[in-house]
């Protein structure tokens, strides 16, 4: 009885220190992976906030292009010593610009813990999306007769919204402008009530603007002016124009002229009036051609510091 107890008194501190070692390293083990989570945890949250930073700087960007598109930075900002914004402007041509915008989170000793860059490509450029807040244009099945009354939206001007393909014709009296977000095809006339009315150095009363993200085309021929060349009156934006020569387009088409074909030309015939038409709509429509539109945007790789 007492060899046995002797035996187990012997073999009780081994099994103790294993124990206790065992414990040791699972403890050790849980601390590890507590503090690599909070690390994680802590490398995530700096990285979002480096992520709004940068996006902060391609805001600040765009602020200063839309007041003058020739500016190019840089912009160094420290909203305070942990957290700076870092901007650089590359232009691509003369309508493009790239940004790339540099978020930085530091410590309180001034390391570095996260840093996020973008970048994105922004155009000088007039786009239907300044007008999404404007009411919506009520065509019937993608159609729209300008012919018929609507309210005027501000300051007596018609200026309305359309998401999709939209084909429009007819006389139309009074300030429109119609901003497409798709292609827009005019199929017939499309012309003011009295475009020659009052004195000739006076302003007109009727005019129209069509801000297109598409192509706008005008057909060969009017579907109801007896075989007679489409008559269009309109100031165009548009990335794309396909005309013909059998439209008489009065007014002005602003675009990548690249992709407008030659024999889409103006009408030469009644200069004034024409130069007349398009003076009218400048005066009554501040259309900012400094609006900077947000072409493309890249998210590159996020970068860690420890």
């Amino acid at each position: 009885m007492n060899k046995c107890l002797k035996s187990c008194q012997g073999i009780a501190l081994p099994v103790v220190i294993m124990v206790t070692t065992l414990l040791m390293v699972l403890v050790a083990g849980l601390i590890t992976l507590t503090t690599q989570e909070k690390q994680n945890a802590g490398n995530e949250v700096n990285m979002t906030k480096a992520l709004y930073l940068a996006d902060a700087g391609i805001e600040m960007a765009m602020q200063q292009l839309e007041n003058d598109f020739s500016w190019q930075g840089p912009i160094n900002h420290n909203f305070d010593n942990m957290q700076t914004v870092q901007v650089t402007i590359t232009p691509q041509d003369a309508e493009t610009r790239q940004i790339k915008a540099t978020g930085i989170i530091k410590d309180e000793q001034g390391k570095t813990l996260a840093q996020k860059d973008l970048v994105a490509t922004v155009s000088k450029s007039i786009s239907p999306a300044q007008y999404k807040d404007k009411p919506q244009l009520p065509a019937v099945n993608n159609i729209f007769d300008i012919s018929k009354t609507l309210p005027n939206t501000e300051d007596d001007k018609k200026i309305y919204y359309y998401k999709g393909n939209l084909s429009i014709s007819g006389t139309y009296s009074g300030k429109w402008l119609i901003a497409v977000d798709g292609n827009v095809t005019i199929a017939d006339d499309l012309s003011p009530d009295n475009p020659h009315q009052g004195n000739p150095h006076d302003l007109v009363d009727d005019v129209l603007v069509i801000i297109c993200s598409g192509n706008v085309q005008v057909l060969n021929y009017g579907n109801g002016n007896g075989g007679n060349p489409t008559d269009v009156w309109a100031v165009v934006y548009t990335k794309k124009y396909t005309g013909n020569p059998h439209t008489r387009l009065n007014g002005k088409i602003v675009g990548d002229y690249e992709l407008i074909q030659p024999n889409a030309r103006y009408n030469d015939e009644d200069t004034n009036k024409v130069e007349r038409f398009v003076r009218s709509v400048y005066t009554y429509f501040s259309l900012n051609l400094n609006k900077p539109v947000l072409v493309k945007w890249q998210e590159l790789y996020p970068v860690f510091y420890r």
